[in-house]
């Protein structure tokens, strides 16, 4: 699913280019942040909407021998004092996702990139036309059809 396509632009990306800091959007149950932190991640931050899914972030992380901060709480809540980072990955649906772009885009560091999933194919055009407006251009891509036939879509886009 979508979650399997934004680990793989995670790992590549995170093979590619050394990332210190990590933010994850959306975490659930933290499984991309904990994977950025066991590729080498120096730090990873996690915020969800749900504080359920913010301590599960923890609890996971402490499970798999690795420490994430998380809050429950949006992307606004952030604050300015947490500045930006090395790479920025969110996998939530198009209409949670496509609101808050430009909050994520600004996130990024310089040189840094960003990993969006939840998206589907039809939506490639439109999401590449709104990371370039914000300064981000697509460097990958990974596309996987469903058993019902839906094409899902994960970007990578950098600075």
């Amino acid at each position: 699913g979508s979650t399997a396509l934004a680990l793989a632009l995670l790992d590549a990306r995170m093979a590619a280019a050394p990332v210190a800091r990590v933010l994850d959007v959306g975490c659930g149950s933290g499984v991309l942040a904990i994977a950025a932190r066991r590729l080498g991640a120096a730090a990873a931050l996690a915020c969800d909407l749900d504080p359920i899914a913010a301590r599960e972030t923890r609890e996971n992380a402490q499970r798999n021998g690795v420490a994430v901060a998380s809050f429950a709480g949006s992307l606004d809540a952030l604050g300015a004092r947490a500045g930006r980072f090395d790479l920025v990955v969110a996998n939530l649906i198009s209409s949670e996702l496509r609101p808050i772009l430009a909050a994520l885009a600004a996130r990024v560091a310089p040189g840094g990139a960003l990993v969006v999933s939840g998206l589907l194919e039809a939506e490639r055009a439109d999401v590449g036309a709104a990371l370039a407006a914000l300064g981000l251009g697509v460097v990958a891509e990974r596309c996987e059809r469903d058993a019902r036939g839906d094409a899902w879509l994960a970007l990578t886009a950098s600075r």
